[in-house]
């Protein structure tokens, strides 16, 4: 079993990744056997998740943060702020592999995050913020 509220699920092929929205975790299922391989605690409200062939990316809506993950082994790599409201934040992301792309419902900003820049575009242009 997962977590409360499974939300978001997102797989490489040898693993599914779930985000548990009441639980504030991401669970770690092995593809093959369907046994929980770990469960880790990420931050307020986690909704969607995307993973490539390095890092999980989860979506904290409520406390405005993108989680990034090691793919390897589950361990946290950073936490990233991203725009958004006391109401809602970051919704919806897509990784790559070189970075994520992530919507902002509270904000109205889509967020490009890589190893170097964080990029948020929002109808007044692009703004950069060094991270």
């Amino acid at each position: 079993p997962v977590g409360a509220e499974p939300y978001g699920v997102a797989s490489d092929g040898r693993h599914v990744w779930v985000t548990n929205a009441h639980s504030n975790s991401v669970t770690e299922v092995d593809a093959s056997s369907g046994a929980v391989v770990q469960t880790i605690p990420v931050d307020s409200q986690p909704e969607r998740v995307s993973v490539d062939d390095h890092y999980v990316w989860v979506t904290n809506s409520f406390s405005n943060e993108v989680t990034q993950l090691s793919s390897a082994d589950g361990s946290l790599i950073r936490r990233i702020p991203v725009a958004g409201t006391t109401n809602y934040g970051p919704v919806s992301i897509y990784s790559d592999g070189t970075g994520a792309w992530v919507t902002d419902v509270g904000a109205n900003t889509v967020t490009e995050i890589n190893a170097v820049w964080l990029f948020s575009v929002d109808t007044r242009g692009l703004l950069s913020t060094r991270t």
